[in-house]
C-alpha cells in the first residue's frame, strides 16, 4: 500500500482525510527536454475482488493501489516537429506559386496590355495614325484597345479629310487667281482698246477736218473748168479720193 503523503498520492489527498478526483495524467520534461506523459490509474476494490478467496483485501478499502505509466512523447514530438517543417514548405511553396501565378496573370492581362497601349499612344501622337493597338482580350482593357483603335481610325479620316480639302482649295485659290489674271489681261487690254479708239476719233476728227476742206474746195474748183478738160479730170480724182478716205477714217 501507498502512504496518502507519496508525490503521487497526494494531488488527490491534499487535506487529510479527503478525497478529490483530478484529471489522472500531467505531462512533464525529462533532463533531456523531451515531453513526458505521465498516467496514473487508481486500482479499485471492486466486488469481485474483496469477494474472492485471492484476495484479502477488505470490503473497506476502496482503492486497492495505483498503476503509474510513464509514456515518451519524443517520437510524437518528432511526428509533429516534421509535420510542421512539412506544412511550413507546403505553404511557403504554395505561397511562392501563387505569386508567380499572380504576377504572370497581372503580367499578361495588365502589365503588356498597358505597355502595348502606351506604345500605341506613343507612336499616335508622333503622327502614325494607322497604327492599331493589336489587344483581343475581352475585358476593359480591350474595351479601351478598341476605343484607342476607332479613335486613330476618325482622326486619320479627319486628316485625309483636312489634306483633301486643302488640296482642293488650293486648287481653287489656283483657279480663282488665274480668272482674276486673265480678267485683269482683259481689262488691261480693253483699256487698251479704248485708248486706241480714243486716239483713232481723235486722229480721224484731224484728218476729216482737212478732207472736208479739200473735197469743198475741189468742187469749187470744177466750177471753173470746163466738162472735158484735164484740170477737171484731175480735181474730180482729187475729190474721189478725198471722198475714200473720209469714208475710210468713219469705218475704223
Amino acid at each position: 500500500m501507498l502512504d496518502k503523503n507519496a508525490p503521487v498520492c497526494r494531488p488527490c489527498h491534499a487535506v487529510p482525510g479527503t478525497h478529490k478526483t483530478i484529471r489522472n495524467w500531467s505531462i512533464s520534461k525529462d533532463r533531456e527536454g523531451t515531453r513526458i506523459l505521465n498516467i496514473i490509474e487508481p486500482i479499485y476494490n471492486e466486488p469481485v475482488c474483496y469477494t474472492a478467496a485471492c484476495h484479502v483485501h477488505p470490503i473497506g478499502q476502496k482503492v486497492l493501489g495505483l498503476i503509474e505509466a510513464d509514456l515518451s512523447s519524443a517520437f510524437v514530438d518528432k511526428a509533429i516537429e516534421r509535420q510542421e517543417i512539412v506544412i511550413a514548405t507546403y505553404v511557403f511553396g504554395g505561397i511562392i506559386l501563387f505569386s508567380i501565378a499572380l504576377c504572370t496573370i497581372l503580367w499578361k492581362l495588365v502589365s503588356t496590355p498597358v505597355s502595348t497601349l502606351t506604345t500605341g499612344m506613343e507612336r499616335v501622337a508622333a503622327g502614325e495614325l494607322d497604327y492599331t493597338v493589336k489587344i483581343d482580350t475581352k475585358d476593359e482593357i480591350g474595351d479601351l484597345a478598341r476605343a484607342f483603335n476607332a479613335m486613330t481610325t476618325d482622326l486619320k479620316k479627319a486628316k485625309d479629310e483636312l489634306v483633301e480639302w486643302g488640296h482642293t482649295l488650293e486648287k481653287k485659290v489656283e483657279e480663282k487667281t488665274e480668272e482674276i489674271r486673265k480678267a485683269q489681261a482683259q481689262l488691261v487690254h480693253s483699256e487698251k482698246l479704248a485708248s486706241l479708239g480714243r486716239m483713232a476719233a481723235g486722229v480721224a476728227h484731224e484728218i476729216n477736218s482737212p478732207l472736208t476742206g479739200i473735197v469743198t474746195f475741189g468742187h469749187l474748183l470744177l466750177k471753173k473748168f470746163p466738162d472735158g478738160s484735164q484740170d477737171r479730170e484731175d480735181i474730180e480724182v482729187i475729190i474721189e479720193q478725198a471722198n475714200r478716205c473720209s469714208t475710210i477714217i468713219k469705218v475704223v
